[in-house]
């Protein structure tokens, strides 16, 4: 697995580290339903959601959602 495709979170309490592996990365309408993002019935997941598109001033948004979907390294 090529380390571009992880997502490591420091613990620092804990003095520790969890990786995840990139699973997927998709686009969302803002309106979409991303229900999914919220969701899972298996494991561990860590979904990180940010803006993309373009910035669009009236609405002050972006017309995207991207979302990166991961799983936990065991």
């Amino acid at each position: 697995m090529r380390r571009s495709n992880m997502v490591t979170v420091r613990r620092v309490r804990k003095g520790a580290s969890i990786t995840f592996v990139v699973k997927e990365i998709r686009r969302y309408d803002p309106l979409q339903d991303a229900t999914d993002v919220f969701t899972s019935k298996t494991g561990a997941h860590l979904n990180l959601i940010t803006c993309d598109g373009v910035w669009d001033a009236s609405k002050k948004s972006y017309t995207k959602r991207l979302i990166v979907f991961t799983d936990l390294v065991v």
